[in-house]
């Protein structure tokens, strides 16, 4: 059962900096848990890279190398700009 799993999950209770810091540089406000946690990201997160062409019926997975992971990646400034898909400066991906 998945809820008696995540109910014994001590990493969901854990702060995932690594995964908070990438939203941050991208722009994305935060989320505010529940309880008295500081905002952020917990447990577990799954980053991923997809091409997605609506016009051309294209969906495609593509490689996130361990080194995009990283909050000074060049695709985390571009997602911070204005149409880059970050939640400010315009964006149009926001939380």
């Amino acid at each position: 059962n998945n809820a008696n799993a995540n109910a014994n999950n001590d990493n969901s209770k854990c702060l995932n900096t690594r995964a908070t810091n990438l939203m941050q540089a991208c722009g994305h406000a935060l989320p505010q848990p529940h309880l008295e946690l500081e905002p952020g990201i917990y447990g577990d997160a799954f980053i991923g890279r997809c091409l997605d062409d609506d016009p051309g019926d294209v969906w495609e997975r593509l490689d996130f190398p361990l080194a995009d992971a990283d909050p000074t990646a060049e695709w985390c400034l571009i997602a911070r700009q204005k149409g880059g898909g970050g939640g400010r400066s315009g964006g149009s991906g926001g939380s």
